[in-house]
């Protein structure tokens, strides 16, 4: 459970806030924060006399929105079985304008054309991505975190914060468990449909 807000203060939780690279704080509201709390989504199953390990997975792409002038933090965290992820890792030939580079692994099959449209907060853009990764400096990616089986990658270019377009596609890269799937990106070369 989380701080209940205050009445008559601007809609946030008290002692919830995000801070920024430069040390500023803004206040950020959670919704159902002080009814139902913050909630993990996953499901596993642990043997008898067994253990499981978790990974809670948080991507903060997906998870903070802003809305007006507030932040919004989506009430649930994702909940991955270690032992049974597996992650995407490459290298990405950056031939576009833009200065950023993020990949949305999607479960086969489940991207709509509206995913990259404007959203209304507190929903977010590619909201029915599983994870995502950004190119770094070195022009490596890494989307951790993603169950064994089949995945749609959108690359989609960005100027800092500042959304561009979705550049293409990759369809059908497999997923194994405790292994990591090779998949180089060329922003040239991307498929215009999964």
């Amino acid at each position: 459970m989380l701080d209940i807000p205050e009445m008559g203060q601007d809609p946030y939780n008290p002692g919830c806030y995000i801070e920024f690279a430069d040390n500023s704080t803004s206040p950020l509201f959670v919704p159902s924060g002080n009814t139902t709390g913050y909630k993990g989504v996953g499901q596993f199953t642990v043997p008898n006399n067994g253990a499981v390990q978790v990974t809670a997975d948080f991507d903060v792409r997906k998870a903070v929105h802003l809305a007006d002038s507030h932040y919004i933090l989506r009430p649930t965290i994702r909940l991955v079985v270690n032992n049974e992820a597996g992650r995407i890792s490459g290298s990405i030939a950056n031939n576009s304008t833009y200065t950023d580079i993020i990949v949305f692994a999607y479960t086969d099959g489940t991207w709509a054309d509206t995913e990259d449209d404007e959203p209304v907060p507190p929903a977010s853009r590619f909201p029915n991505a599983v994870n995502s990764g950004k190119m770094c400096e070195d022009g490596h990616y890494t989307i951790p975190l993603l169950a064994a089986g089949t995945y749609d990658l959108a690359v989609a270019g960005y100027d800092g914060a500042d959304f561009g377009e979705v550049l293409g596609f990759i369809s059908d890269v497999v997923i194994e468990s405790n292994k990591t799937t090779k998949r180089d990106i060329d922003t040239s070369a991307l498929e215009a449909s999964p």
